[in-house]
């Protein structure tokens, strides 16, 4: 997770210095978030199938993992 902050972070606030995302290729960022976004889902789609909702408290790296790529797919996202 440490990791993940720390290569989104400095990418977040170069865009926002130079207000400007010119030099990266936005699907990339859309391929990423759709990964996030599917992680999620197959945690919950584990979880329903086997009746048991301790799954997702049972792993907090993937699901934090999961959030902050999401969440950092839509800065960038939104300062493209």
């Amino acid at each position: 997770i440490c990791v993940t902050i720390g290569k989104y972070v400095p990418q977040a606030l170069l865009n926002r210095s130079r207000k400007s995302t010119v030099g990266w290729n936005h699907w990339n960022v859309i391929l990423d978030f759709t990964g996030g976004v599917l992680s999620l889902l197959q945690l919950v789609g584990d979880c329903a199938d086997m009746g048991d909702w301790n799954g997702i408290t049972g792993n907090p790296a993937k699901i934090a993992l999961s959030l902050v790529t999401i969440c950092f797919d839509l800065i960038f996202l939104i300062q493209h």
